[in-house]
């Protein structure tokens, strides 16, 4: 699990079930697909219905983040595709996390700008799935994957996940 670092923005209670966007006690987050959410958190229906989201956007934008690049496979979705997910974008579609259905729409509406990056080369799929689950935000969610649709314009490293991260 790679933990990140972080200005205290979340609370406790942010704790997500595995693969979501966790806050632990030593006051780092990161999303971690392997780990399970501890008994006492909430159910994620439950999250979804409060106003945990409001005061989660109201805390990124005061941490002055104006940009969140989200990981389509294991993240965005709740599976992993290998880069080759043989369905269609509406079998894909349900795999989305109710976290997220939430999350995006409220981040762009005020005024984060979200991209969606991946080493799938399959964007036009996830581009379906993105009409399909936020259709009228799409348009301005840019996908970045191996699909060799565009080119890498950055002075940094070139190597993982930067390189799909630096054109967005």
């Amino acid at each position: 699990m790679s933990l990140i670092q972080k200005p205290e923005i979340f609370e406790k209670e942010l704790s997500f079930e595995r693969g979501r966007l966790c806050l632990w006690r030593d006051r780092s987050w990161s999303v971690d697909p392997g780990r399970e959410m501890p008994a006492r958190a909430k159910k994620e229906e439950e999250i979804a219905s409060s106003e945990t989201f409001h005061r989660m956007i109201d805390r990124v934008k005061q941490s002055g983040v104006n940009f969140l690049a989200v990981d389509f496979d294991s993240t965005l979705i709740s599976i992993h595709t290998y880069g080759n997910y043989p369905g269609s974008a509406a079998d894909l579609s349900s795999y989305i996390r109710p976290f997220f259905k939430r999350f995006i729409p409220m981040a762009i509406q005020n005024g984060i700008k979200v991209a969606i990056v991946t080493f799938s080369p399959q964007t036009k799929l996830i581009q379906s799935v993105l009409q399909q689950v936020f259709p009228e935000y799409s348009a301005v969610i840019p996908i970045r994957g191996r699909d060799l649709t565009w080119d890498y314009q950055g002075r940094g490293s070139i190597e993982g996940k930067r390189k799909s991260r630096s054109r967005i």
